[in-house]
């Protein structure tokens, strides 16, 4: 992953919506020391940050993770916006139950 871009991404994000450092991590519950390493580079998002920061923005993890997104996945989600959507907003026991569900169906090939 390309902490740079993805700190440049989150930076950008939360000042084109006027969100201060302080304010968004009130928003996120993450400390303001995380979002200044993130937003510098010198920290990667785990997936459960990447996602909390997305909803506090209201911004896609494409969005933030775009110097790293798979250009299939980017097609995909192009085709079938409404099932991005739709799995965004699941919650993380939810998401888990598909990632179960797409392992088993994916074994059975």
């Amino acid at each position: 992953m390309n902490n740079k871009a993805f700190g440049k991404h989150l930076k950008s994000a939360r000042e084109k919506q006027n969100i201060s450092v302080k304010k968004l991590a009130a928003m996120t519950k993450l400390t303001v020391d995380t979002i200044r390493a993130l937003e510098s580079g010198k920290r990667p998002p785990g997936i459960e940050t990447l996602i909390v920061l997305c909803n506090a923005l209201k911004v896609s993890p494409d969005y933030l993770l775009s110097a790293e997104v798979d250009k299939t996945l980017v097609n995909r989600q192009k085709k079938s916006p409404a099932l991005f959507d739709s799995v965004f907003r699941l919650t993380n026991s939810e998401k888990m139950r598909i990632e179960d569900i797409a392992r088993i169906l994916s074994k059975r090939r």
